[in-house]
């Protein structure tokens, strides 16, 4: 029976790579350098902004020790324009006002920078009641490390079997995987259907209907 469902936020709720792709490449543009593809974006994102940062440096020949200002740049840019070509996934906002009136509790944890994650979803979700919504905290390890879900749950008072973890990518299949929760995968996101499969996801569906028929299968 599942009381907790716990989602990850890029690539999961939000299609957030238009944003982030262009903040990026403004960024990249105001170092004097060449933009990067969406696809070579897409693959650098999962573990949170610090990796993102030291891919696009990477693959842009950046110096290592403009790092710091680098991500502040980017940030800067990211923040002032994060809800310019953001949209919720088709059928998401249904579903999470579904799960709610079935009782199921509803909660956020992302890699993405505590900052962005409140905002983002008061936009886009206004009217979900969500118990948390949570970012990278300097308090807690990211993802795929399960010490920040393992403590959203205790918080929440239910158990791991009563929990699911609905993502994206092979960091959320491990980051359910290490918290000894279901995890459903979902491939509409930045990730691929054999990633998914590879991480061997309790789940994976392409519709967002399938999360509800899952979850409310596994409450009843």
């Amino acid at each position: 029976m599942i009381r907790l469902a716990v989602f990850d936020l890029d690539g999961t709720l939000l299609e957030t790579l238009s944003d982030i792709a262009a903040a990026t490449n403004w960024t990249l543009n105001a170092y004097e350098r060449y933009p990067l593809s969406r696809e070579r974006i897409r693959k650098s994102l999962g573990l949170g902004v610090d990796h993102l940062v030291k891919r696009v440096m990477h693959e842009r020949d950046i110096p290592a020790e403009q790092f710091i200002e680098f991500k502040r740049v980017y940030l800067e840019r990211y923040r002032q324009h994060m809800m310019v070509l953001t949209r919720p996934y088709a059928g998401v906002e249904h579903l999470l006002q579904e799960l709610f009136q079935a009782g199921i509790r509803l909660g956020v944890l992302s890699n993405k920078p505590e900052a962005d994650v409140t905002p983002i979803i008061n936009h886009y979700f206004p009217d979900i009641d969500f118990r948390f919504v949570l970012g990278k905290s300097p308090d807690f390890p990211g993802k795929p490390d399960p010490t920040y879900l393992n403590h959203v749950i205790g918080l929440c008072g239910v158990k791991a079997q009563e929990t699911v973890y609905i993502g994206d990518t092979w960091v959320d299949i491990e980051t359910a995987k290490n918290a000894s929760v279901m995890s459903i995968g979902v491939t509409w996101g930045f990730g691929k259907k054999r990633e998914l499969d590879h991480y061997h996801a309790d789940h994976i569906v392409s519709k967002s209907i399938e999360i509800k028929e899952i979850i409310l299968g596994e409450k009843g």
